[in-house]
């Protein structure tokens, strides 16, 4: 299990869509640097 396996899981546990965890750590769909 990789690190986007796990955080897919956990955010489906907790009913979040990538848009709210996203918004949830002040990212945005494409974050780049």
């Amino acid at each position: 299990m990789n690190i986007g396996e796990k955080i897919k899981i956990l955010r489906k546990k907790n009913g979040l869509t990538q848009e709210e965890l996203a918004d949830r750590c002040e990212l945005t769909k494409a974050s780049s640097d």
